[in-house]
């Protein structure tokens, strides 16, 4: 089936190639924020009274807060770094801005999704100008758009991922499915650079 996909989609980019116009790629909505790390705190008492707040050391953990509303996405220890969506969308479009025909991005929608009040996010784009129709082996007929979506967390609930691959319109009513072609995984590790 990869190979199916992969003709099918050097098939279409040759098309797009006859229009080279790009107009750039619709930003980040919903996946625009940002988030930081916070200190955490205990608070104790002596005799029932409350004393002050005692902070917890960063090497048991930390808070990651969103900056726009303060909502608490997740709590990690000193090992865990933070990839904000925007560092990871840029480098997503520059490699796409240099591989694909300028015709082909035509028509790119982006699709974003958000979890657990941004804990998870999923985001990415669909290439209406970068799809061809095939036939199907009930003999009806099925459009495959190029997609590429990345998935990020900000509680440790996945690695950083960055999928490309093709969204196969079943039906008319907006049902799909997608087809990954490939994937690249990456820790959210001090060490990771998008």
């Amino acid at each position: 089936m990869n190979n199916i996909v992969n003709n099918l989609l050097s098939n279409a980019s040759a098309k797009a190639e006859q229009n080279e116009t790009f107009e750039g790629f619709p930003p980040l909505d919903k996946c625009s924020y940002n988030a930081e790390f916070r200190p955490m705190f205990y608070n104790t008492t002596k005799d029932g009274i409350p004393n002050q707040p005692v902070p917890i050391e960063p090497e048991m953990g930390r808070a990651i807060v969103r900056t726009d509303d303060n909502h608490i996405l997740g709590i990690m220890k000193k090992r865990y770094a933070i990839c904000n969506n925007q560092d990871l969308i840029v480098p997503v479009q520059e490699a796409l801005e240099d591989t694909l025909p300028k015709g082909a991005m035509n028509n790119v929608k982006l699709i974003e999704k958000v979890a657990d009040g941004g804990s998870v996010a999923r985001f990415g784009y669909h290439f209406d100008g970068l799809g061809h129709e095939i036939r199907q082996l009930s003999g009806s007929g099925t459009q495959l758009n190029f997609m590429v979506r990345v998935v990020n967390s900000f509680g440790g609930q996945t690695a950083i991922r960055v999928q490309a691959g093709a969204l196969d319109l079943i039906c008319t009513n907006g049902m799909t499915s997608q087809k990954e072609l490939g994937a690249q995984n990456w820790g959210h590790t001090a060490g990771f650079k998008p």
